[in-house]
């Protein structure tokens, strides 16, 4: 299983959301707010090993699976 996999799985469950597609915004969907980007930053960092600066926590790099993927995928090489 990839990171978009992972993520949007952990996104659907946490957040009770069937119908999740690996571009809808989670911003103009309602999905997150700015406690739930709190909620996934956590989530990143300890399950990917991770350390996300404050440069790396833009809303295009947390707009949508796709997006957060990417940040993951850059992170870790």
């Amino acid at each position: 299983m990839g990171y978009k996999d992972e993520i949007s799985g952990y996104i659907r469950k946490k957040y009770n959301v069937d119908n999740l597609q690996d571009d809808t915004s989670l911003f103009a969907s309602g999905i997150i707010d700015s406690f739930g980007i709190l909620e996934i930053v956590a989530y990143l960092e300890q399950k990917y090993s991770l350390r996300l600066e404050s440069k790396d926590l833009t809303k295009e790099n947390l707009e949508t699976v796709i997006a957060i993927s990417r940040l993951v995928g850059a992170k870790k090489q």
